[in-house]
């Protein structure tokens, strides 16, 4: 039997056969949409009957990217390629963007970029644009535009922001 360890690291490289292989990067410096999307699954897998657990496990592995300072997930040099950045940073852009449409409209989303990009390559300008479109949330370019982009980690909205606030206790 597999153990929890080995089991995370197949969800990992099971998610890229969907974010990596089927629908590829056009830019390698968009490398986030496949290890972002891996990672994000290889976190949902063991804690996908445990809503809580995963949300824990998503504000531990947000917590680190805001103590740490992790850069935006698109990098603008290879050498950044296969770091935090593109790992962590891009999950937390996932979750972010989960927090922000809701668990129906996310995976809606994730399905329908498979499906459009299948076989074809992409960018994260081509995520963000369809990502709007699949919710039809226009706050949704500038969300993920900060994860992806910006150096300063972007704080998380929805119900992770209140989690998160009332683990850290209040600003003095």
């Amino acid at each position: 039997p597999l153990g929890a360890a080995d089991e995370a690291i197949v969800a990992h490289e099971m998610a890229h056969q969907w974010f990596g292989d089927s629908a590829s990067i056009a830019k390698w410096e968009d490398l986030w949409i496949a290890e972002g999307a891996a990672t994000y699954f290889e976190v949902l897998w063991p804690n996908r009957d445990d809503p809580a657990a995963f949300d824990a496990e998503m504000l531990a592995l947000y917590d680190y990217v805001a103590a740490n300072g992790i850069g935006p997930a698109v990098v603008e040099a290879p050498e950044e390629m296969f770091t935090d950045r593109t790992y962590l940073r891009g999950a937390s852009a996932l979750y972010a963007l989960r927090q922000e449409v809701g668990d129906r409209t996310f995976f809606r989303i994730l399905r329908t970029f498979v499906t459009v990009y299948r076989g074809r390559n992409a960018t994260s300008r081509d995520f963000i644009e369809l990502a709007v479109l699949v919710s039809g949330m226009p706050s949704v370019a500038p969300l993920l535009h900060a994860w992806l982009y910006d150096e300063a980690v972007p704080a998380l909205a929805g119900p992770a922001a209140a989690t998160a606030l009332q683990e850290e206790g209040p600003a003095l």
